[in-house]
């Protein structure tokens, strides 16, 4: 059983390096049904289940301080590659259909919710609510709903929100899978024309590829990647902790309700996101690998969450 801190973080990384190693450069077919990320979850908590590693308290603060830590800088440096102006390239039809899709998600959670809320436990909102940012925007909004609903790693909540992510995600991955082949009946079948979709899609990448820097990765980089995103990480932590919203507001302090709305956390995941969001719209977005070393940070703070999540913890009288 391993209680050192850097035994259990220098394992976690050689699991995800390996994970990925099997999935990139392996090209396993297993990973066709089910992606590396879900290994990664089932991994970390199947480890932290049969307590290969264990979460004294020295290791869960270790946990969720290092999460709190890199959550700000991951969202920025994902988000700089996104330029917020494609997305509008991709014309109202799409677009309407994406918020059409995103609004039937939240709203079937709040039905079942306000239907079935007197026989859920009382933290039951947290897991509707995580389970649905997963489902709207993948494992990065899961963690940034996390960090701001301030949701306990380990918690139950957050273990029956892992748990039906995964399970539903593998389902639906394999149905998605099963069906690509019948794209075009379908397409003919309920008379939906994808032609003029796919063209837009087509010249994003298009446009992408073109402005993409050809040159070499550099040294510097790798050292603008981390000044900027530990910069910003380290900005937004103070903006949003010791700003915003440092706790204790009152009616006499300006802005309180809206500065209160959130949470000081909550406050840190959205001055991240905007960030990152102007940052796409400037040179920044040119930096070179800013998208590999955010990826590296979803793995990391995705198997950080997973290894503090034990399965024993399930109530299965409930």
């Amino acid at each position: 059983m391993i209680t050192n801190i850097f035994s259990y973080f220098s394992l976690l990384i050689l699991f995800i390096t390996a994970v990925l190693y099997c999935e990139k450069k392996l090209k396993l077919k297993i990973f066709k049904v089910i992606p590396g990320l879900t290994f990664i979850y089932f991994g970390g908590m199947i480890g932290a289940t049969m307590q290969i590693w264990v979460l004294t308290p020295e290791l869960s603060s270790f946990i969720g301080q290092l999460k709190y830590f890199l959550l700000p800088m991951m969202l920025f440096l994902l988000l700089l590659k996104n330029d917020i102006r494609d997305v509008f390239k991709l014309g109202p039809k799409l677009m309407g259909s994406f918020l059409a899709v995103t609004a039937s998600i939240i709203i079937g959670f709040i039905i079942v919710f306000v239907a079935l809320k007197s026989r859920f436990d009382a933290d039951a909102w947290q897991t509707f609510s995580i389970l649905s940012s997963s489902w709207v925007g993948g494992s990065t909004n899961m963690a940034a709903a996390q960090a701001g609903l301030g949701v306990k790693d380990g918690s139950q909540a957050l273990t029956y929100a892992f748990l039906m992510d995964n399970l539903c995600a593998s389902f639906w991955l394999v149905l998605l899978i099963s069906v690509a082949p019948m794209r075009e009946k379908f397409n003919k079948f309920s008379g939906a024309n994808s032609d003029e979709v796919d063209k837009i899609i087509s010249q994003i990448h298009a446009t992408a590829a073109k402005n993409e820097d050809k040159r070499d990765y550099e040294f510097m980089d790798f050292m603008l990647t981390l000044g900027l995103g530990l910069g910003v990480a380290g900005i937004v932590l103070v903006l949003g902790k010791q700003v915003v919203n440092p706790g204790g507001l009152t009616d006499a302090d300006f802005l309180s309700g809206l500065r209160s709305f959130f949470s000081g956390s909550g406050w840190i995941v959205i001055l991240a996101t905007i960030f990152g969001i102007l940052g796409s719209m400037t040179p920044l977005k040119k930096i070179k690998g800013t998208d590999h070393v955010g990826s590296v940070l979803l793995y990391v703070v995705v198997g950080l969450i997973a290894t503090s999540t034990d399965f024993s913890t399930i109530d299965l009288g409930q």
